[in-house]
């Protein structure tokens, strides 16, 4: 039987990573992070993509650690190599790989939302984390190393203790698992498009797409320096906050503690 246009594309996406670069698949990895920053310094060129079936040290934001059992995530580390100056980035690659993630799965027909900065949320429950790590030299990035992990075959039981009310897998959500390779491939053609048209000056324009699947607005957030309630995400990807003094603040990722409530 052959495949539909549209088909075609994915199952060609499978086989590379982005911007046509290929794959790189290992069964066992200590971290996918950590070989891809390896390419990069070796001189990969943007859309290196390292895919492992499992992590012996996964790692997630603030030095987490990223556990999943061997076949029950998809793991990958994707290499970008920005144009734009570091500044005008800004906490843009983030939230721009989190909207290329959900979009797609939009297929499934899920309700997902995205978490600033990096995280893809089913209802109360986390279904897909991101991890940016980067080298600035001057103004610029030198490279970008993306990281990302998503649920897919884990059940209640599978999590632990700590995580099974508060992280959840595909085939919880669906009762089975779409293969791992179409997923992959779904978000290197939108992360592909999408990080062109961050590149073309279009950040406001993907910033404010994010926001229409972001619940957030209006929670209150535990920071470095005290409370302060969620307004906004600017341009620029920084959250927003008001503290209870009336002023208005911006924070990144590395200042912010915890989000209240559900």
């Amino acid at each position: 039987m052959s495949r539909q246009p549209e088909q075609e594309a994915t199952f060609q996406a499978a086989m590379r990573g982005g911007w046509g670069h290929p794959l790189e698949y290992h069964d066992e990895l200590e971290s996918t992070q950590d070989r891809l920053l390896q390419l990069a310094h070796h001189g990969d060129s943007v859309g290196a993509c390292v895919v492992a079936d499992h992590q012996a040290g996964g790692r997630g934001q603030h030095g987490r650690l990223w556990q999943v059992k061997p076949g029950q995530g998809l793991l990958f580390s994707l290499l970008l190599r920005p144009q734009l100056p570091a500044a005008e980035l800004g906490g843009l690659p983030p939230l721009v790989a989190s909207l290329a993630l959900l979009r797609s799965l939009s297929p499934l027909e899920l309700d997902l939302s995205l978490r600033w900065p990096n995280d893809l949320y089913a209802g109360p429950r986390k279904l897909a984390g991101l991890l940016m790590e980067g080298r600035i030299e001057g103004e610029n990035y030198r490279h970008i190393a993306l990281g990302i992990g998503l649920n897919l075959g884990q059940a209640r039981i599978d999590f632990p203790p700590e995580l099974c009310d508060r992280a959840v897998s595909l085939h919880q959500l669906l009762g089975q698992v779409p293969l791992p390779q179409d997923i992959l491939a779904g978000f290197l053609i939108e992360m592909e498009t999408l990080w062109t048209r961050l590149e073309a000056g279009e950040g406001s324009a993907l910033v404010r797409e994010w926001k229409r699947h972001w619940p957030d607005a209006k929670r209150v957030v535990r920071t470095t320096d005290g409370l302060g309630q969620a307004m906004d995400v600017n341009d620029q990807g920084a959250l927003v906050l008001i503290k209870n003094t009336g002023e208005h603040h911006l924070y990144d990722s590395n200042s912010i503690l915890s989000w209240e409530g559900p």
